[in-house]
């Protein structure tokens, strides 16, 4: 959801320094004047398509703009440490004015906001240069006067606040500093509690919210990921699709990984255009969270799947590889466009047993008519996946952006949403059958509280498992998912 803030007075014309970090300056004031605001990496990819960028500069743009967005709220104690400075030149006194201006503006989405002014956006692109990106990148030669003692109390600062304690729960500084927003501290500490981390484990959650995960690959060659495969698993040294294709890209990306499910990991970094294997049909990008949350519904080869909310499609085409030739997967989704894109994508990789249809809850489903002959009875399904729309935090580590368009007040919307499309998709269930809900979120409003909700209004659906998917016990986005029954004698 969008957000506004207070117009800021005109700016100057940016510092004078490294024209990559002016241009950095000039892309993040762009993104920001925007109302509402786009996701930050549609935008950018939409900017360099307009101008002849490299790859190489293309990765670093976008560094730059994702570590403004992640640390935005830093920004907050750099106001708080300009206005306890005490200007000694008319510079410093200008400095210090820009920064009283900017810490006038409360909320943690207007202080992201008042980034667009040019010294404080200067001195904010210099923490985030040092704090948080890749040591290649340019140097910045336009700090204002005031920003090396600024920076050195930042400095301090952060060596303190980041030193391990015995609260189970970050405080404020620690999540400033893994770029974790700090209005969503409750519904985190509502996580820790009902996922029963210990402090150790908490503390590993909000650090990895200052990185980008890995990018994982499905590789549509090896066995059905998560699940024994029959017969017995061949020798180590058999020929194997999956280390062969990992074989492949560890020599062209270092540190590349090879997960136990057949699942790759690569660097974050590369360009999908570059992955030969996306191109040729044998993977794709998919992170390791989505597949664990596919794998969680398990239906058998030659089975008929409905995937609800099916999107672009990345768990239709996992679910479409495990059904097999035999089986079949319906995918719905209100939007054209996105279906328009799967079924590009299911021929690129040779899958023919995918049907699709426009469809919104609470409307009644109109099964095509070469499934409906596979249907246990008029519209009703034994394996149906629902992703249902939410409020994205589990995949904040890859939009850091995203908490800048969103609050916690949002979440009572999606979650009426989110009921509403789970009562509309459980009416096609039928006895026996299983139902996954799942959402890319780690916040019980939208998982625990609502599943623990649905069932108690429907007894005739129970509760068999429910989990958190990926991390902390991954390196990959979080999501949850539930696996729900409906009754055999309902």
């Amino acid at each position: 959801m969008s957000f506004h803030s207070p117009d800021l007075r005109p700016s100057p014309s940016p510092p004078a320094g490294d024209p990559r970090w002016r241009h950095a300056h000039n892309l993040w004031r762009g993104w920001l004047g925007l109302r509402p605001r786009p996701p930050l990496d549609r935008w950018l990819r939409r900017e360099m398509a307009t101008r002849r960028y490299g790859s190489r500069d293309r990765r670093r743009y976008r560094d730059i703009l994702f570590a403004a967005a992640r640390f935005a709220e830093l920004g907050e104690f750099l106001c708080r440490q300009a206005r306890e400075q005490r200007p000694q030149s008319a510079a410093e006194h200008d400095w210090q004015h820009a920064m009283e201006q900017f810490a006038a503006l409360s909320t943690p989405r207007s202080l992201a906001a008042a980034l667009a002014d040019d010294a404080s956006l200067t001195l904010f692109f210099a923490v985030i240069r040092r704090h948080a990106l890749p040591r290649d990148l340019p140097p910045q030669r336009d700090e204002p006067p005031s920003a090396a003692p600024l920076l050195a109390a930042f400095a301090g600062w952060a060596a303190t606040a980041a030193a391990p304690d015995d609260s189970g729960i970050p405080g404020p500084a620690q999540l400033l500093l893994a770029g974790f927003p700090l209005a969503w501290r409750d519904q985190l500490a509502a996580r820790a509690r009902l996922s029963g981390w210990d402090p150790a484990t908490t503390r590993a959650f909000i650090a990895a919210h200052a990185r980008r995960p890995p990018l994982w690959l499905h590789c549509f060659d090896c066995r059905d990921p998560f699940e024994p495969p029959t017969p017995p698993p061949a020798p180590p040294d058999a020929p194997n699709p999956a280390r062969a294709l990992f074989a492949q890209l560890s020599a062209q990306f270092p540190g590349a990984r090879l997960h136990p499910s057949g699942a790759i990991a690569i660097p974050a970094g590369p360009s999908l255009g570059a992955l030969t294997a996306i191109k040729r049909g044998s993977a794709i990008a998919q992170d390791l969270a989505s597949q664990k949350l596919a794998a969680l519904l398990a239906p058998p080869r030659g089975a008929l799947v409905w995937d609800v909310c099916a999107g672009a499609g990345g768990k239709t085409l996992n679910l479409a590889a495990r059904v097999g030739p035999r089986g079949h997967l319906l995918a719905t989704d209100p939007r054209r466009s996105a279906l328009q894109e799967l079924r590009r994508r299911a021929r690129a990789i040779g899958l023919g047993n995918i049907a699709t249809a426009q469809w919104r809850a609470p409307a009644p489903l109109s099964v095509p008519q070469p499934l409906r002959r596979s249907l246990v009875s008029p519209a009703l399904f034994d394996w149906i996946l629902l992703d249902a729309p939410c409020g994205g935090s589990g995949t904040w580590r890859r939009a850091p952006d995203a908490p800048l368009r969103s609050s916690p007040a949002d979440l009572a919307v999606l979650r009426k949403r989110q009921y509403k499309i789970l009562a509309a998709a459980a009416r096609h269930l039928a006895p026996g059958g299983r139902l996954v809900y799942g959402t890319c979120s780690f916040t019980p409003t939208e998982n625990e509280e609502l599943i623990r909700e649905f069932c108690a209004r429907n007894p005739e659906i129970q509760l068999l498992r429910q989990e958190l998917l990926g991390s902390p016990a991954e390196d990959s986005d979080t999501l949850f998912g539930a696996l729900l029954e409906r009754r055999l004698d309902a």
